[in-house]
């Protein structure tokens, strides 16, 4: 989940390949807005979940969260399933309104492409940063739909506490004990690139366990959320074998991320 800067190389020489398909007739789909009303707390977290919760369970949609927006679904499909007790049933028991069917523009259709192609992918693919397929891109025009995708290699090893710069000493004496941690000061190099979005995180702290505020309660919560809201699938574990990196995002506040 973690990615040092000095561990990623890509590989250049890469080819792109267009692929070209025929639009499906607008005229016999429609689109409409999911809102979510929850009152959790992680708003931006319930729109995903509930987003592919709705992909994974009805192979008719195309689905996507609205940009820009924490409680927004996008969804594609027939006038049909819009209209059907499923989807009605679905919107009542996840606490959410559905807006009034609208026609299917070029660029919602892309937007639902492209996610339901994303997450569908996932396993076997997944998302980092901009990364997929580096060049994966879905563009929907009045005839046809373009699926562009360019191929690198791409090798990112798993991080070690040494490339974060801290000193053998505080190794040694955090091996020592379950109940050990590195705090802040005594990280020199603090900066990592966080899957799945790439961004820079800040390392607050490294833990054996997590923490007794954490939202999430075991490792195997941890794998339940990314599977849930990535689709990645993380390793099986030993307790004793897992360490965990506390991330601060400036930009988020004061909430810390594992």
């Amino acid at each position: 989940m973690f990615a040092h800067a000095t561990s990623t190389k890509l590989m250049a020489g890469c080819q792109q390949s267009l692929h070209f398909v025929t639009l499906p007739d607008l005229n016999k789909l429609c689109a409409s807005r999911l809102i979510v009303l929850c009152l959790e707390n992680d708003r931006k977290q319930q729109q995903v979940l509930h987003c592919r919760e709705l992909l994974f369970t009805n192979l008719e949609v195309l689905a996507s969260p609205v940009p820009d927006t924490i409680d927004e679904i996008f969804i594609v499909t027939s006038r049909n399933f819009l209209n059907s007790r499923r989807i009605q049933e679905f919107a009542k028991r996840i606490g959410a309104k559905m807006e009034e069917i609208m026609p299917v523009t070029c660029a919602v259709l892309q937007c639902c492409l492209s996610y339901t192609l994303i997450a569908k992918l996932a396993p076997k693919w997944n998302k980092a940063g901009n990364l997929l397929i580096q060049g994966f891109e879905v563009t929907v025009q009045d005839k046809q739909i373009c699926i562009a995708l360019e191929a690198y290699t791409i090798r990112l090893p798993p991080s070690q506490l040494e490339e974060f710069g801290v000193s053998p000493t505080v190794l040694q004496w955090f091996n020592r004990s379950q109940d050990a941690s590195i705090p802040h000061h005594a990280i020199a190099s603090r900066w990592s690139y966080i899957l799945p979005s790439m961004k820079k995180g800040e390392i607050a702290s490294v833990t054996h366990k997590l923490p007794a505020d954490s939202e999430l309660h075991s490792y195997l919560d941890i794998k339940k959320h990314w599977r849930n809201m990535y689709g990645y699938t993380l390793p099986d574990m030993p307790d004793q074998h897992i360490i965990y990196l506390n991330i601060y995002f400036k930009m988020i506040g004061e909430r810390l991320f594992r």
